[in-house]
C-alpha cells in the first residue's frame, strides 16, 4: 500500500514503505539524508533504520528500529498535507518482534510515536507503546488530537539497550470530521468570595473530566489554582488548562451607625477602596460617587456605600451599609413676663408648659440672676431701649429651635404711657388702654362724693394694658375713674348717660 486517503485529507506518501529502489530480497540500513535519495517521504535520524524485504506485513518491505545506548534508530513519515491542530485523527500500524537482517531475534523494543513540523526531530509525543510484542505482526490502532499543524508522524525505538529492535509496517492515518477544539479561556482573575464559571467550548459530544473529579462541560470555581479539563471523544483525548487568581476585594472602613438632630447635616465618610458610589436604601437611588459625601436626610435613613478595586483589568467591590437616625427637634418654647420693664431692676420670665428639660436662656444685654437651665430666670436689662429675651430647649441632645420675647427697657416709673380711654361721655361700656412696666393695677370708680362704687386689682406682666368697664349698673351723672399702678396714680373724670 503506497497511500491512504482518509476523511481529512491527510494520509502517509510512504506509510508502507513500498516506495523505494531497493531489491526485493535485500536488507538496507540507513543513516541521515542518504535515505532521502533511497526511499521517497521516509526520512531517517537519530541513528537511522533498517528497511529489510523479508515477511512484511503486507507487500515487500518493512522497518526495523534497532535501540542504542546514546541515539535509538528513528524515521519520520511524512503526509501528504499538514494535520489540523485540534482534530482529532486514529493511526493504524503493525509491529512485531525485531530482527536483524535476515533472521536473528533480539529483545523487543517500544515504539514511541510524535508529531513534528520537520523531518529531523521527534517533536510532541502522541503515543508510547506498552504492549507486549511478538513474533508475528500485531495491529496498533491509536487515538490523538494534533496539538500543532504538523507535517510528520515520527516514530523511534525508546529502549537505550543496543541490538534492542522492533519492526514496523503498513502505517495508515484516519481523521474525524470535527475537532475536539478544547478550550477554557486564558488564565484569569476572579474576586475573593465571588465565583466563575469554566466552561468547555467544545461541543461535539465529548466527555468531560476535570481535576476535581467533575464532569460536566461547565465548572463553578471558588478557589485559586490550576483547573484541568480533559475532553475524550471516540479515543481521541485534548486536553486545556487554566490558572485561576484570586483578587481580594478592598477592605472598605465606614464610620458606625449615628444620629443627628432634624434639619443638621452629616458626613459621611469611607476608606480602603479606589472608587466609590453611594445609595439610599431602599431605592438604591445614587447620591455621591466619592469617599466623603454630605447629607441632610429629613427622616432615618440607611446608606449604602460600594468601594471597587481594580487589579489586573478585574474590578473587586465590598459594600457596607450605616444607618443615620434623624432626631426630631424638642418643640419650641413660650415665653411669659412682662414686655415693659425698668431699666437695672430684676424681672421674672418663665416658659409656658415646659418639659423636663434643660433650658438655655440668653439676652441682647443684662445679666441672668438667677435659673439659667431650668424653665424659668431672674434677668436684669442693663440697657434702655428695645431688648431681647430668648431661649431654646435641650431634648435628647437635640437642640429646640429658639423662642424670643421682646422687651421694652424703660428709664424712669411712668406708669401711663400712651394713655387713651374711651368714649367719652359713655352710655356703659369704657375702654382703658395704656403701656407700663410690671405692676399690679387697680381701677376704682367713685362718685363725686368720693364714694368707692367699683373696684378691680389685676397683676400687669408688662407692656401695653387694656380693660373695659361695665357702667350700665350706675345711673346717670359724672363719675371718677381712679387708676394705679406700682408708681403712679390718674384720675379723670367720665360722664355716664343712657
Amino acid at each position: 500500500m503506497l497511500s491512504c486517503k482518509t476523511s481529512m485529507g491527510q494520509y502517509f506518501l510512504n506509510g508502507s514503505f513500498e516506495n523505494n529502489k531497493g531489491t526485493v530480497g535485500t536488507g538496507y540500513i540507513f543513516h541521515g539524508k542518504v535515505l532521502d535519495l533511497f526511499i521517497s517521504n521516509t526520512y531517517a535520524y537519530g541513528d537511522g533504520y533498517d528497511l529489510i524485504s523479508d515477511n512484511a506485513q503486507n507487500g515487500n518491505w518493512y522497518v526495523m528500529l534497532s535501540g542504542d545506548v546514546t541515539t535509538a534508530d528513528s524515521i519520520s513519515l511524512k503526509l501528504s498535507s499538514p494535520l489540523v491542530a485540534g482534530y482529532c485523527y486514529t493511526i493504524s500500524f503493525y509491529e512485531h518482534l525485531g530482527k536483524t537482517w535476515p533472521q536473528d531475534i533480539f529483545d523487543p523494543g517500544r515504539i514511541l510515536i510524535g508529531v513534528s513540523d520537520i523531518d529531523t526531530a521527534f517533536g510532541k509525543l502522541i503515543y508510547a507503546d506498552t504492549s507486549d510484542v511478538t513474533e508475528t505482526w500485531i495491529k496498533r490502532t491509536f487515538h490523538f488530537t494534533a496539538p500543532f499543524n504538523a507535517s510528520y508522524i515520527t516514530v523511534t525505538n525508546s529502549n537505550k539497550i543496543n541490538g534492542e529492535a522492533v519492526s514496523i509496517d503498513n502505517f495508515t492515518i484516519d481523521g474525524f470530521l470535527y475537532p475536539l477544539n478544547l478550550n477554557i479561556g486564558k488564565d484569569t482573575v476572579m474576586c475573593n468570595g465571588t465565583s466563575i464559571v469554566l466552561r468547555a467550548t467544545n461541543s461535539n459530544n465529548s466527555k468531560y473530566l476535570w481535576n476535581t473529579g467533575d464532569t460536566t462541560a461547565n465548572l463553578i470555581v471558588r478557589d485559586s489554582g490550576n483547573y484541568i479539563i480533559t475532553a475524550s471523544n471516540a479515543g481521541c483525548i485534548s486536553t486545556d488548562t487554566i490558572h485561576v487568581s484570586m483578587h481580594s476585594p478592598p477592605s472598605l472602613h465606614l464610620v458606625n451607625d449615628t444620629s443627628i438632630c432634624k434639619g443638621q447635616t452629616i458626613n459621611l465618610c469611607a476608606s480602603g477602596a479606589d472608587s466609590y458610589k453611594w445609595y439610599v436604601l431602599p431605592s438604591l437611588i445614587s447620591i455621591g460617587d466619592s469617599s466623603k459625601i454630605s447629607i441632610a436626610p429629613p427622616s432615618s435613613s440607611s446608606y449604602r456605600v460600594l468601594g471597587t478595586t481594580v487589579d489586573s483589568g478585574i474590578s473587586c467591590s465590598t459594600a457596607d451599609t450605616i444607618q443615620v437616625t434623624v432626631k426630631p427637634k424638642p418643640s419650641l418654647p413660650n415665653i411669659t413676663g412682662a414686655s415693659m420693664v425698668l431699666v437695672n431692676e430684676s424681672n421674672f420670665y418663665a416658659i409656658t408648659s415646659p418639659y423636663n428639660n434643660p433650658y438655655t436662656w440668653f439676652l441682647t444685654q443684662g445679666i441672668i440672676n438667677s435659673g439659667n437651665g431650668t424653665d424659668s430666670v431672674y434677668v436684669t436689662f442693663t440697657n434702655i431701649g428695645t431688648e431681647k429675651i430668648s431661649v431654646f430647649q435641650i431634648e435628647n441632645n437635640c437642640a429646640s429651635d429658639t423662642a424670643t420675647k421682646t422687651i421694652e427697657v424703660i428709664n424712669q416709673p411712668n406708669g401711663f404711657n400712651n394713655f387713651k380711654i374711651s368714649p367719652n361721655p359713655t352710655d356703659g361700656l369704657l375702654n382703658i388702654e395704656f403701656e407700663t412696666a410690671e405692676s399690679t393695677i387697680t381701677i376704682e370708680i367713685f362718685d363725686m362724693i368720693e364714694k368707692s362704687l367699683i373696684k378691680i386689682n389685676t397683676n400687669h406682666l408688662g407692656g401695653v394694658f387694656k380693660q373695659t368697664l361695665e357702667m350700665s349698673a350706675l345711673s346717670e351723672g359724672i363719675y371718677l375713674i381712679k387708676i394705679s399702678t406700682n408708681n403712679d396714680t390718674k384720675t379723670i373724670k367720665v360722664l355716664f348717660r343712657y
